[in-house]
């Protein structure tokens, strides 16, 4: 459709699929899809297509068939296919999510890698993970599998996840994923727990993992349906640090809540969002049927993660009747500190380091 009038652009009609088409994406002149169909233009096409984007013709670039349902046994009985998928953003990896075992025969169960060319594409034989194997509340979800978004710089993807609450599983779970890794059995490098809801849209930038669904916190990896140590309330959306997966101070707040965010797009100028519900705010402080826009105009700076250098302040946890003299030694670099309570300075030793081994009040260092 063209975008100032809405109207068809003529000289486009992509060729049917017999099933729905759940995911699009563009790169360069073609547009791959994914779905639940195993037909494209009468062509064998099994939840992976690609069309010319000018004319909608169905094309070779992308003909990985996926096979088999993720419950193996009783349970959900959904459509076998592709929820959800992104293209790195050099164009040339295609990582993909949804309800499937095996991808062109080979065992991936309910995500995949694909290399993509300039004409052709295939399965990434040397990018496996089993972490998605688990069957979490498979009585009510054939696939637990939600959004998926590549970074910037296309070096790592995260992975969004319902489920429930399952122990050792990746129900309900943001998790992230380095690209370039290769292996039989790949772990994420971080993962962040919502406690037993559901995670859905994601979308990383360069300073912030963003996050949707219809979940009460994150960071609480030992609660199920409460808030347990560690949890943090961020009631339907939330901004995990994207080297530690930690949320950050970001918290506008959805209430209600409904059932999840379905989608997240960063703009240049700031996070578009969308979801099934009409209020922005802890306590239906904004009014945004189904619709927000978080600007990035007067937000606030990313928290610095430098290290700190000498001198500087250290900090005390404990009961105030914790005993007032202490030894410390430090090994942190730097030249000889000045001490402030009258008693030895911290001096230089022959590595270079700073090192103290008197004593000092605690309260003054």
């Amino acid at each position: 459709m063209d975008v100032h009038t809405g109207e068809l652009v003529p000289g486009f009609r992509a060729g049917a699929t017999n099933g729905v088409v759940n995911t699009i994406w563009l790169r360069g002149d073609q547009l791959l899809a994914g779905g639940l169909f195993t037909t494209a233009a009468g062509l064998p096409r099994g939840g992976f297509a690609s069309f010319d984007a000018r004319t909608g013709q169905v094309t070779g670039l992308l003909t990985a068939s996926v096979s088999e349902r993720h419950n193996t046994g009783s349970g959900a009985r959904g459509g076998i296919g592709v929820r959800d998928m992104e293209v790195s953003p050099d164009g040339s990896i295609l990582v993909a999510i949804g309800n499937f075992r095996f991808v062109d025969g080979l065992d991936r169960d309910q995500i995949v890698q694909i290399r993509l060319g300039e004409s052709s594409s295939s399965v990434r034989t040397d990018w496996h993970t089993a972490r998605y194997k688990h069957l979490c509340f498979n009585w009510a979800y054939d696939s637990y599998m939600r959004g998926v978004s590549f970074s910037p710089d296309g070096s790592f993807f995260v992975v969004n996840t319902t489920g429930g609450e399952n122990a050792g599983s990746l129900c309900d779970t943001s998790a992230r994923w380095e690209t370039n890794a290769s292996g039989t059995s790949l772990q994420p490098t971080w993962v962040n727990e919502a406690g037993g809801d559901t995670l859905w849209a994601v979308e990383v930038t360069e300073s912030a993992v963003y996050v949707g669904g219809h979940q009460r916190w994150m960071n609480n990896s030992d609660g199920n349906d409460n808030a347990a140590q560690g949890a943090v309330p961020r009631a339907g959306l939330a901004a995990l640090d994207p080297e530690t997966g930690v949320p950050l101070s970001w918290n506008p707040g959805r209430n209600p809540r409904g059932a999840a965010v379905y989608a997240l797009y960063a703009s240049p100028t700031g996070l578009w969002m969308g979801s099934d519900t009409e209020f922005i705010g802890p306590r239906y402080n904004h009014k945004r049927p189904r619709i927000a826009f978080f600007p990035l105009a007067g937000g606030s700076p990313v928290a610095s993660d430098a290290t700190a250098g000498l001198p500087g302040t250290v900090f005390f946890g404990g009961r105030s009747t914790a005993p007032q003299n202490v030894v410390f030694r430090m090994n942190a670099g730097g030249s000889a500190v000045t001490a402030i309570d009258g008693g030895p300075n911290w001096q230089a030793n022959s590595s270079g380091s700073s090192s103290y081994g008197g004593l000092l009040s605690s309260r003054k260092s």
